[in-house]
């Protein structure tokens, strides 16, 4: 049986080098994936490389190609 990591609020604030009322806010409207345990928030790992990633692929800059949006584009290179 494997058990996923948990991170708290203020390692997830240390690493991505914010607030920890930032991380709670981002919680509680559901932008970063958590459970209360006790008093305190739990973030497991796989929630918060999730969120990485959606902050990687929002923050590639809009560069249109006529009416496409090149970040939802397939690769359709086959090598």
């Amino acid at each position: 049986m494997h058990l996923e990591q948990m991170l708290s609020v203020s390692d997830v604030a240390n690493v991505l080098n914010c607030s920890i009322y930032t991380i709670r806010r981002r919680l509680k409207s559901g932008e970063l994936k958590g459970f209360h345990d006790g008093g305190s928030w739990k973030i497991p790992k796989s929630s918060y490389d999730e969120y990485i990633q959606k902050r990687m692929v929002s923050s590639i800059p809009y560069i249109s190609s006529g009416t496409e949006d090149i970040r939802n584009r397939k690769n359709d290179n086959k090598e």
